[in-house]
């Protein structure tokens, strides 16, 4: 169902345009990962194997916690492109979808 209305992005940052690497977090949403690990986990070498991660584009991180038990799923509602790793799946709407997150 899911495939329905969204597509997977496969879009890499392979002309590093890029240099801004967004984490998924089940608390705070999507945010920049600078920020919120006090320090870059990504770096320049590898950015462009990153997913481009487009304003209102949706991303699920696998990584279950007691706050998201199948992972957390949240849309980039920064209002700017960013990088994800692969470690994430990036996915988005193919047809108007009004998420409650």
């Amino acid at each position: 169902m899911l495939g329905e209305i969204t597509s997977k992005v496969t879009e890499k940052n392979t002309e590093n345009l890029y240099h801004e690497t967004f984490t998924n977090s089940a608390k705070y949403g999507i945010v920049e990962q600078q920020s919120f690990f006090d320090k870059s986990i990504s770096n320049e070498a590898n950015l462009a194997n990153y997913y481009m991660v487009r304003e209102n584009d949706f991303v699920y991180n696998p990584r279950i916690s007691n706050s998201a038990p199948v992972g957390p799923v949240r849309r980039n509602k920064l209002n700017r492109t960013g990088v994800m790793s692969p470690l994430y799946y990036v996915f988005r709407a193919t047809t108007a979808v009004y998420p409650i997150f």
